[in-house]
């Protein structure tokens, strides 16, 4: 299982992702607080080792806004939770933007809408009860996209 996070300055959407059956187990967007107190139960829940990956702001030379400063201390505090909790470093992923990008897409290049047109192509719509991402919304597309990108590349290294 991988738990994705797309962390921002407010709220944080994340998903947990069965890359065993290439399917979504549950998916949202909660208040940053909610989600750092309650981070370290939900990596451990149904009793076996959980990768987690958060998707992590980069800078490319730009000025940046406040907000992007923190949604940065943002997940540094998500981080650091998990480790406090006792979450093995070997199952925590940060991964840049970039690299979902090139993974997700196959260029380092693009937008969020490319990125969510690609989950769409390889998951389904959002407005069909039938299909696996049924309502996904914003934060959560990102986050799934991190899963994704984090699941691609470990099965690449393995």
């Amino acid at each position: 299982m991988i738990i994705g996070i797309d962390p921002g300055p407010e709220e944080s959407g994340f998903v947990t992702y069965s890359f065993n059956r290439r399917v979504l187990i549950s998916h949202g967007t909660v208040r940053n607080e909610n989600l750092i107190d309650d981070i370290s139960g939900f990596a451990k829940f149904t009793g076996g080792p959980h990768f987690v990956c958060l998707e992590m702001p980069e800078n490319f030379g730009h000025v940046v806004p406040n907000n992007v400063f923190e949604t940065v201390w943002i997940a540094a505090r998500i981080y650091q939770k998990l480790i406090d909790s006792g979450v093995d470093k070997s199952f925590l992923h940060r991964i840049r933007r970039t690299d979902i990008k090139q993974l997700v897409l196959g260029k380092r290049a693009g937008k969020n809408s490319d990125i969510r047109a690609a989950m769409i192509a390889r998951y389904g719509d959002t407005l069909k009860k039938t299909e696996k991402t049924y309502k996904l919304k914003a934060h959560e597309w990102q986050a799934f996209a991190a899963a994704e990108a984090l699941w691609l590349k470990l099965k690449e290294e393995a």
